[in-house]
């Protein structure tokens, strides 16, 4: 992905139906492949693409972010970067398509992390079964040794 030419990134296009783009992201903006996966939502919306149509910017966005979904691991150099060296390489928005694109990894991972919090788990409901009778036990206790203030 990281690879593709303007006329890759053109023969893609034209697999989505946008042929009506090639000209706007190949031609006049020379659009490739690491283009598109640096690209948000808002650079489809503002110059110097300006699509007008809200279908055409949604679809396209969604095949963009499919895009840079499959290709993760580009993200997680960057991220990798950014801690190596302490500032910012990249923008929270493209922060956050990495961090969304890795959900299905995490999710695999928190799984696995589960197993040691069952215990734990078990542990804090018994804790807290354990308070909820013992405070009631106080609360019937002390309601039947404090005299009625009313009377």
């Amino acid at each position: 992905m990281t690879s593709w030419t303007t006329n890759d990134v053109e023969q893609w296009l034209r697999s989505l139906n946008f042929s009506n783009l090639i000209d706007k992201f190949c031609r006049q903006n020379g659009i490739d492949g690491l283009t598109l996966l640096l690209m948000q939502e808002d650079d489809l919306k503002q110059p110097p693409l300006s699509i007008e149509r809200l279908c055409d910017i949604k679809k396209l966005w969604y095949h963009i972010r499919l895009l840079q979904c499959k290709h993760n691991d580009f993200y997680s150099i960057l991220n990798d970067e950014k801690l190596k060296y302490h500032h910012s390489l990249l923008s929270s928005s493209s922060t956050s398509m990495n961090n969304s694109c890795a959900m299905s990894h995490q999710n695999k991972s928190v799984f696995k992390t589960l197993k040691g919090e069952k215990g734990k788990t078990f542990v804090s409901f018994i804790y807290a079964l354990i308070s909820g009778v013992w405070t009631s036990f106080i609360m019937v206790l002390v309601h039947n040794r404090v005299p009625n203030v009313q009377k």
